[in-house]
């Protein structure tokens, strides 16, 4: 699923992308606080937002799963967003391969 090209969505939820790399990327409360005031709209107050982050999160998997037999780096990272993504660990950083 798409979420960056939906349609019913408001803006904000649709470019949801940049508030999660906020997340898993490392960056800073002012990065984010950019995101907040260009769009209008504070993405962690509304309600389904741990199930947009979720989301988000179990479509980072492909990218180091598809590599990950032949880059060390790309299994490195998939172990540690399964095991993010196991253990619940909604705010931990993740690695970039």
């Amino acid at each position: 699923m798409d979420l960056t090209r939906s349609p019913a969505d408001p803006v904000p939820v649709a470019q949801n992308h940049p508030r999660a790399r906020g997340v898993r990327y490392g960056r800073d409360e002012a990065w984010i606080q950019d995101f907040v005031q260009h769009y209008g709209y504070e993405l962690r107050d509304w309600a389904g937002y741990r199930t947009l982050l979720t989301m988000r999160d179990l479509a980072q998997i492909p990218g180091p799963l598809r590599r990950s037999s032949d880059s060390p780096p790309h299994a490195a990272a998939l172990r540690q967003r399964l095991d993010a993504i196991r253990a619940g660990a909604r705010t931990s950083t993740w690695i970039a391969p």
